[in-house]
């Protein structure tokens, strides 16, 4: 995904660098909405995934301490690792959905 999306934001900044002749404005406006889309779509999806596992790790972690039973550790701490590589990648992809819009922004403001 993060491939994607910088392959998304290296063809805009291109656009911007290059002049307008040639280039039916309306479909490269409609495709470019298109690709945002679905790079919205899937930060919501990496939202609820993160959030959920970030909730069932506070569960984990209270029964943990409730029970001090060390299988409850173990999940406690896999659950910590896989919530943390959530957070960095959906962190990735904010910021990266934020850089295209901008850059979308200029784009059209310099083409229409």
């Amino acid at each position: 995904m993060e491939q994607k999306l910088n392959k998304q934001i290296a063809w805009l900044e291109s656009l911007e660098n290059r002049a307008a002749e040639g280039l039916d404005i309306d479909t490269l406006q409609a495709r470019i909405i298109e690709d945002r889309m679905y790079f919205q779509h899937e930060r919501l999806i990496h939202l609820i995934v993160t959030m959920t596992v970030s909730m069932i790790l506070i569960f984990v972690f209270y029964i943990f301490f409730s029970l001090l039973n060390t299988l409850f550790g173990i999940l406690f701490l896999l659950l910590l690792i896989l919530d943390s590589a959530y957070l960095i990648h959906y962190f990735r992809l904010e910021n990266g959905v934020q850089k295209l819009w901008e850059l979308e922004q200029r784009l059209f403001a310099k083409y229409k």
